[in-house]
């Protein structure tokens, strides 16, 4: 009897050879979350996991699969990661069904998307700021509609994708490795803005930088930063311009030195009071591109109680932090 084809494999020999790749492809941490979920499995449930993340040989040629079979493996490993974080069965089930389309030609793309749902444990509020400066000129336009995790690969910025400020902020911290395609998927698909806002309350916000909602017009700044024309907070932490009409105002990042980084699609309220050096960004922002501004001069020309924002605040922390590390 001729030797059993590599490819036809017997469930535990499909999971094995998936574990072996990701341990060779991925950090060990990354690894070693894998290999403990599949440990707490049942045979059962390992069955229909091996069952779930094989690909199948319908048209493709043993040739083929010889030669494509590292491709085949970085899908394998892809619907694997996808079947045990993504927690929404719809959701779970038209992502499977959009992996295993993927073409098996290249492994580079599925390898990307693969490490896409981990974190980098390096990623620092800093070097999410930085990330976010550096990718600029790359960023989609706004346009008030959320993430689509399906386009969302670290390294990778898809100039079809679609977002709203706070999605902005979110993204990068996915792109800085801060965060992870589960959390798109889990805590954020799906969600308005009120389902979602939540996540930057869960981590806490600072004290008002000024707040006066009964004085108009407005006519002093209430916190220490009132005679400050640079108001420093720490690269990284979300910056939120509160109204009181609704859940959430709106969200930027900062990028300390008194700068933040944001996407919205406004016209300033104050025309009067935009600064000379601020003119690029106003234009990029009345073109809904992402753009660069101080933080008083963002309030003093349109965030400002007389425009319906009554106050600003800011994180105490990055805002992934209030999640724990599977979470992410």
């Amino acid at each position: 009897m001729p030797d059993k084809p590599r490819w036809a494999k017997t469930a535990q020999e499909r999971i094995d050879d998936t574990l072996e790749y990701i341990k060779a492809k991925l950090e060990l941490v990354d690894y070693n979350e894998v290999n403990s979920k599949i440990n707490t499995m049942n045979d059962n449930q390992k069955k229909a996991l091996s069952s779930a993340i094989s690909i199948g040989s319908s048209g493709t040629s043993s040739n083929d699969r010889e030669t494509n079979r590292e491709h085949r493996r970085a899908k394998r490993a892809l619907l694997m990661v996808t079947k045990l974080f993504l927690k929404n069965d719809v959701y779970l089930g038209q992502e499977m069904t959009r992996v295993k389309a993927l073409s098996e030609t290249s492994s580079t793309h599925l390898l990307k998307e693969l490490k896409s749902w981990f974190i980098d444990p390096s990623a620092t509020h800093e070097t999410v700021a930085d990330k976010a400066v550096e990718t600029i000129e790359q960023m989609p336009k706004w346009q008030n509609i959320n993430i689509d995790p399906t386009k969302a690969v670290r390294g990778q910025i898809d100039t079809q994708m679609e977002f709203n400020c706070y999605n902005a902020v979110v993204f990068w911290a996915f792109q800085g490795g801060a965060i992870s395609r589960r959390f798109l998927w889990n805590k954020l698909h799906g969600k308005d803005g009120n389902a979602f806002f939540p996540i930057f309350e869960k981590c806490g916000w600072n004290t008002p930088i000024h707040y006066d909602i009964t004085t108009k017009p407005f006519k002093e700044f209430t916190h220490e930063y009132k005679n400050r024309d640079n108001w420093d907070i720490p690269k990284g932490q979300a910056v939120y311009y509160v109204t009181p009409y609704k859940k959430f105002g709106h969200v930027a990042l900062s990028l300390g030195g008194g700068k933040i980084i944001s996407q919205n699609a406004v016209i300033p309220a104050k025309q009067s009071a935009i600064k000379t050096e601020d003119r690029d960004a106003v234009r990029k922002m009345n073109l809904a591109e992402t753009h660069m501004l101080g933080i008083k001069n963002f309030w003093d020309m349109h965030y400002h109680p007389e425009n319906g924002y009554h106050k600003l605040q800011y994180t105490t922390k990055a805002f992934w932090l209030a999640y724990e590390r599977a979470e992410r």
